[in-house]
């Protein structure tokens, strides 16, 4: 049988149109290409390197050196051509640099082109390549050509832009489209979209019907990434203003309104709400219409933000806004903490110490329960100091010694380090005031390839050090060695330091 979600003898378009034409939509573990990365190279998730880069940089260069090659593939039956660059160019080709000036240069020198052979050799990448580059670079060129009323286009379109790696390429192409038609399509896109692609549709929607607006305003905002790169937008274009005003939201509005919020008091990627007209009155209107609904743990989160901004704020009227939020907060019942604690683990963690609930016990029982689901939430444990000992015992009885790699590396450790490989780091650097505890998991780390592992197991032994005021070859003569035959080798300046000081 044929896995569809990943065949690289099929092609990428086949396959996003068949998952398309059989579930409605692609799964989330829809994979385009399946590719080895070299160490430490980035890693980005679908659509995330034209995301980041189109909302907070420059990623193209200013010349194009895909030109001449072009040009010999221009030669080629479009079928030879895309066997000649998935086999040589496509592993280290980036057409996210390359598309601006490749595109400058063919309408520069259009004269110079076949039209007729550029558009073939464009659609031939789309529709058959197996690599995620392959496809950018024919959907680049298609972008050159109006083929608006190419149904047959249109219906490859439609389709590759559900694969939010390629949803900013199919939008380059659509510009063309009668605005109806291209709305409509942005509409069916937002709705199936969660990441960048996403954030890229919803941007260029324009919120023309009142079943728009209503899905702007209750799932528009929500996205994969971050919320505050659609909530101004959204706040804009479902006049969240004025349905506030209006107050009597639905559980489902009122959701999607928390959602905007969010998004617009975490001003870090972006501006959101000091570039909203009156933001005290919306706020305001916000936690009155709140006051209506019953709190749960996702409000009272976003109470403590409007709290937080709203305390340090200039904004005349801020302080009811804060008094507003408080009062708010202490209507609300602390049982709901261990009630939510499964399904909103950091949202509820966050509220216990607000609220002074100790969640250590119900914590634990997760993570007995579903150890690599929870055990990242170990740091509450050690912000308690309730419940270590017993963590770091669970620990050490989960943890595959066998499975992390001993070698010398400066690698960065990005992305799946291997099934059942979990972040020991994310534990060990709260270890420094627990001398002799998790030893297993500081012998690990000190072995790592991984060199951010190999400072914090350093910076544990140096706690240990510290704390018990005795040399590191006293307190464990085994981590001593280790450390000693490690230093040798260590290949990473800083940490050769760290190893240093401790021998």
């Amino acid at each position: 049988m044929i896995n569809i979600l990943y065949n690289p003898k099929t092609s990428i378009f086949q396959r996003i149109e068949t998952l398309i034409r059989t579930q409605g939509e692609l799964p989330d573990n829809f994979v385009p290409e399946e590719r080895e990365y070299r160490e430490n190279e980035l890693r980005f998730a679908p659509g995330a390197k034209e995301g980041i880069f189109g909302h907070h940089a420059s990623g193209n260069a200013e010349e194009s050196g895909f030109v001449e090659t072009l040009q010999e593939y221009l030669e080629l039956k479009p079928e030879e051509a895309l066997k000649r660059f998935e086999e040589k160019e496509a592993a280290d080709f980036d057409i996210f640099s390359e598309r601006i000036p490749l595109t400058k240069e063919l309408i520069a020198h259009a004269e110079e082109y076949n039209a007729g052979k550029v558009a073939n050799l464009a659609y031939c990448f789309v529709c058959k390549g197996t690599k995620c580059e392959t496809v950018k670079l024919g959907l680049s060129l298609m972008a050159l050509f109006n083929f608006s009323d190419n149904e047959k286009v249109c219906h490859v379109l439609k389709n590759i832009g559900y694969c939010e790696e390629f949803t900013e390429y199919v939008i380059m192409n659509i510009s063309d489209w009668e605005e109806q038609k291209k709305q409509d399509f942005y509409f069916e896109l937002a709705k199936k979209l969660k990441g960048w692609g996403k954030i890229e549709v919803v941007e260029d929607m324009v919120a023309d019907t009142p079943e728009k607006k209503e899905w702007i305003l209750c799932h528009g905002c929500r996205n994969s990434i971050l919320n505050s790169y659609l909530a101004y937008v959204c706040a804009t274009k479902c006049d969240l203003h004025e349905r506030l005003k209006w107050g009597n939201l639905t559980e489902e509005q009122l959701l999607g309104a928390t959602d905007i919020i969010e998004g617009l008091l975490d001003e870090g990627p972006c501006k959101g709400i000091s570039i909203m007209e009156e933001p005290i009155e919306l706020m305001m209107n916000y936690l009155e219409e709140l006051e209506r609904h019953e709190l749960n743990v996702y409000y009272a989160v976003r109470l403590y933000d409007i709290q937080d901004y709203f305390f340090e704020s200039e904004l005349e009227g801020h302080a009811d806004v804060v008094l507003k939020a408080m009062d708010l907060l202490g209507t609300m019942d602390n049982n709901i903490l261990p009630a939510e604690l499964a399904e909103n683990t950091q949202a509820c963690l966050k509220l216990a110490r607000a609220f002074n609930v100790d969640l250590s016990e119900p914590l634990f029982e997760l993570m007995e329960q579903n150890f690599e689901k929870y055990y990242v939430y170990g740091y509450y444990l050690f912000r308690t100091k309730k419940l270590v000992g017993e963590f770091l015992e669970l620990c050490e009885a989960r943890v595959d010694a066998s499975k992390y790699p001993k070698k010398m590396s400066d690698s960065l450790g990005l992305g799946n380090l291997g099934e059942g490989v979990l972040m020991l780091d994310m534990i060990v650097q709260y270890m420094d005031k627990y001398p002799l505890w998790g030893k297993k998991l500081v012998e690990i780390c000190i072995q790592s390839p991984i060199t951010r592992w190999r400072n914090m197991a350093a910076k544990t032994l140096a706690g240990w050090v510290k704390l018990l005021d005795r040399p590191l070859a006293e307190i464990d003569r085994d981590l001593y060695e280790l450390v000693k035959t490690v230093a040798r080798i260590e290949c990473n300046d800083g940490t050769r330091e760290r190893w240093e000081k401790l021998l």
